[in-house]
């Protein structure tokens, strides 16, 4: 392994509301120190170092534009662990979709009287936020996120944290290189269940050994379904209608992988090209401004977005929760 040859010297800003500062160019040997050290960076060779290091200056320079250019209050872009990485890493599998599934139309009653602003994680439907590191499985974060809501709200007062390493061990279709949230719920509900995240911890790699032990479930569910949600009101209708968070899908683009603060977010960077990351869709609603925006769980731990959850401006072009909305029943 190839380590940098210098004492980390802990440059990261000390960042507070409304102060979000120029990255020093001069300093990015230092930075980049510091970031190896925190996020325990371990490099195969001199050349792969040397291109990671580029990457990350590139993304220093990305970050300062996005920050000179901002007109945010209380939010900014920072370095965070995606900072040596030239492009997202892809963990929803659009292919894993099977064309000829029904979709379940949303009730017009819930379409109409969809409530001005929902939020679940007020309503003892959400877990902590939680961090699928270097492995591509957003897709099994949002399903289990799904799992755990629906089975709390079928069974009031018995949130529990679930487990995505069965997932990975034992979902035979199931790797860190994307998937689809829906056969994930739908495994989970055509097995014995699913284990706790305290009895069956992630450790963020594939297939060690399935180690699933039916004595220890405790969530059941029934196969899921998938909503079709083409526009904000149906999806907004969707979220009322399943009465839990949903598994949905976006075009999660470099600037989503830099992003911190409360602030309603505005990525501008997104192509509407189609989704590439799952996430767990908890609410709606309008900031003291008036924008409206959807609130979501991601699984990127708690140092990106609001503690790991962002509100996105629902004027967005980054395809959020156009194609794949699903959940167990």
């Amino acid at each position: 392994m190839y380590y940098l040859n210098v004492l980390p010297l802990f440059l990261f800003f000390s960042l507070t509301l409304g102060s979000y500062p120029q990255y020093d160019l001069e300093k990015a040997h230092e930075y980049f120190a510091d970031f190896i050290k925190k996020y325990e960076r371990k490099y195969e060779s001199a050349e792969e170092f040397r291109m990671r290091f580029e990457i990350f200056k590139k993304t220093l320079v990305q970050i300062n534009e996005w920050n000179a250019n901002s007109d945010y209050e209380n939010s900014g872009f920072i370095i965070t662990q995606f900072a040596d990485l030239e492009n997202v890493p892809p963990c929803f599998d659009p292919s894993q979709m099977n064309n000829t599934m029904p979709l379940t139309e949303v009730k017009r009653e819930f379409i109409v009287n969809a409530p001005d602003e929902i939020d679940y994680t007020t309503q003892g439907l959400v877990t902590e936020v939680k961090d699928q590191n270097p492995c591509g499985s957003c897709y099994i974060f949002a399903a289990i996120g799904n799992i755990e809501g629906v089975h709390a709200k079928q069974n009031p007062g018995q949130l529990v944290s679930l487990s995505e390493q069965q997932i990975l061990d034992c979902m035979s279709e199931a790797t860190c290189h994307g998937g689809y949230s829906l056969n994930v719920i739908n495994y989970v509900a055509s097995s014995q269940g699913c284990m706790s995240e305290a009895d069956y911890p992630y450790i963020e790699k594939t297939k060690t050994s399935c180690r699933f032990d039916a004595k220890k479930v405790k969530a059941k569910v029934n196969p899921a379904q998938t909503f079709n949600t083409p526009d904000d009101e149906s999806l907004k209708g969707a979220l009322s209608q399943n009465g839990a968070p949903l598994a949905v899908t976006v075009e999660a683009t470099d600037s989503f992988t830099r992003w911190q603060g409360a602030d309603v977010f505005t990525p501008k960077d997104c192509t509407g090209g189609g989704a590439n990351h799952a996430v767990l869709l908890v609410g709606y609603g309008k900031d003291a401004n008036g924008v409206s925006y959807w609130k979501f769980k991601n699984s990127w731990g708690t140092g990106v977005g609001d503690g790991g959850y962002y509100k996105l401006n629902m004027q967005n072009n980054c395809s959020f929760g156009r194609v794949a909305t699903c959940s167990a029943t």
